[in-house]
């Protein structure tokens, strides 16, 4: 399962010193990633995600009340968002976008020379894929990807065409093929 995290506040004094003891407002499963104060002080802004595999996490903003026992929705800003802050007069989020895309590439081998040809983007997509391993055959290639948004193993031709998804884990790594 997933990693559970205790998101605790405690008070402050003017002159920095803590007063009292940390409560737990909420737990949070996933990493957390940042965490802002909205300029009334009522609510946090946290970013939180899940293993994906080696293209890092899937990381989602979260708005919750700073009280106890809180639910956190998620902020439709889209995936990837880390690092939020907030502007003091509350009106503006910034975040960092925080993506990793590793890509297949093939090229021709002239096995005799050891010299290779100009190389093309294999099965192209705007995640990560990585991995690659050729059938005994050598007429396709299974891999890992990123590209539906979750780690999955995917088996196409050895041109990157009639790409198949063929095993996932629901918000887990599915390993190597």
């Amino acid at each position: 399962g997933l990693a559970a995290y205790g998101l605790y506040a405690i008070a402050l004094a003017g002159d920095g010193t803590l007063q009292g003891e940390p409560r737990l407002l909420s737990l949070v499963e996933g990493d957390l990633w940042g965490l802002a104060w909205t300029a009334d002080s009522r609510h946090l802004v946290f970013s939180s995600g899940r293993l994906t595999g080696t293209s890092g996490m899937a990381k989602t903003l979260w708005r919750m009340p700073a009280t106890q026992g809180a639910e956190p929705r998620p902020v439709s800003v889209g995936n990837d968002a880390t690092a939020p802050t907030i502007s003091s007069r509350g009106d503006r989020l910034a975040f960092v976008r925080n993506t990793f895309v590793a890509n297949l590439w093939l090229a021709t081998l002239a096995e005799a020379r050891g010299v290779a040809g100009p190389p093309s983007r294999f099965a192209p997509s705007t995640r990560s894929d990585w991995n690659p391993h050729y059938s005994p055959d050598g007429s396709r290639v299974a891999f890992e990807s990123t590209r539906t948004g979750e780690s999955a193993v995917w088996v196409s031709a050895a041109d990157g065409s009639n790409l198949m998804e063929v095993f996932s884990r629901a918000g887990r790594h599915s390993g190597s093929p």
